[in-house]
């Protein structure tokens, strides 16, 4: 069922022509200039009707209600609608009612949709650097995570655009946690004996092969049946979408060690961001990284609030030892020079690694 939310639309639609001189008028001359239009041409004009400005479409793999789609509803839609004078508003689509993060991507390419929340393997999808951020070990914590994100963002945007997307929030899908119908997963051992449903890509697939583990692959919509039909006992996903989901309720062993970070983004279309007067562009650049910064503090509680409740209605929490870890990470070094060059070029896996270094030793 589509949800209208404050946040943003096209003032073209499919086969229209944008009218790029608004992007540089004023925001009291870009008003004149679109009410002169819809009454000189006779267009039903949102704003003759008292409507916003710019209607677009978003859809996302969210479910309403849940994690991320509440931070998105709460937090960065108000804060979209204070930067645009009310005049960004976007009907939403959540849950995957218009189909997985290939589905929108296509949608978003084919003009129909103007916005997307995507998981970590649409944020991959839309823009293939990403990948390198999904490396297995690469990072300790959350707080390298920001560090990384505070030198890098505008790299990452520039990439997107490149790929013909304006990134407008480079937030977390998590530090995806392993789950299991059957094993532990804390050990080399459990992984030769397990079989993943891998939905996330390439990388994920060549990280698990590397661990001994057996892989099938899939799309999102797959891993509930595969998993309780039997087709496979684990895979690799976020505490928020677990519960979501319900899958916590047909999953025996969960562990949280840092296997992966997975990044989660929203983004537009290129072309509808730079219908955006530029006023309200400065205003959401300005104010981007106070929303990220409370979004992920926000969805990174809940992360922790989930996790708990899954413990407390049974799963198992497990971790694995110093020992294990240091086996499991040395399996998958290869697997960091095997995507160089596919996914992400060898300067911004450096780049990436440098920062992380100097952090460690103690830049800030």
């Amino acid at each position: 069922m589509a949800i209208s939310v404050p946040v943003a639309a096209s003032c073209s639609g499919p086969g229209q022509r944008p009218f790029p001189n608004l992007v540089k008028t004023s925001m009291k001359k870009t008003t004149a200039i679109l009410l002169f239009l819809a009454a000189v041409l006779g267009l039903p004009s949102a704003l003759q009707a008292g409507e916003p400005m710019f209607q677009w479409k978003a859809a996302t793999l969210a479910p309403r209600g849940v994690g991320w789609a509440v931070q998105v509803e709460e937090l960065v839609f108000p804060a979209l609608d204070r930067f645009t004078d009310g005049n960004l508003k976007v009907k939403v689509y959540w849950g995957g009612i218009l189909g997985d993060d290939e589905d929108i991507l296509r949608k978003m390419r084919e003009r129909t949709l103007q916005v997307a929340g995507f998981t970590a393997q649409g944020s991959v999808m839309a823009c293939k650097e990403f990948a390198v951020l999904e490396l297995p070990f690469l990072f300790r914590s959350f707080e390298e995570v920001d560090h990384v994100r505070r030198k890098m963002a505008a790299e990452f945007g520039r990439l997107m655009e490149q790929s013909g997307f304006h990134l407008i929030m480079w937030i977390d899908q998590d530090f995806d946690q392993l789950y299991s119908t059957r094993f532990p997963l804390n050990s080399l051992a459990d992984f030769s004996g397990a079989t993943f449903l891998s939905w996330a890509g390439p990388l994920e697939v060549q990280v698990l092969k590397q661990l001994g583990a057996k892989v099938v692959t899939g799309d999102i919509p797959d891993i509930s049946r595969a998993i309780k039909g039997g087709e496979a006992d684990a895979l690799l996903a976020p505490a928020i979408w677990i519960v979501g989901t319900q899958m916590h309720s047909v999953t025996r062993f969960v562990n949280p060690m840092k296997l992966r970070y997975s990044p989660a983004t929203i983004v537009f279309t290129l072309e509808s961001w730079n219908l955006l007067p530029d006023d309200y562009k400065a205003r959401i650049e300005a104010g981007n990284v106070e929303v990220t910064e409370k979004f992920v503090a926000a969805t990174r509680l809940d992360r922790d609030k989930y996790l708990k409740a899954m413990t407390d209605y049974g799963v198992k929490m497990v971790h694995t030892g110093p020992e294990a870890e240091k086996a499991m990470e040395a399996r998958t070094a290869e697997v960091a020079r095997a995507m160089t060059g596919i996914l992400y070029p060898a300067p911004l896996l450096e780049e990436v690694r440098g920062l992380l270094a100097a952090y460690r030793a103690g830049a800030r």
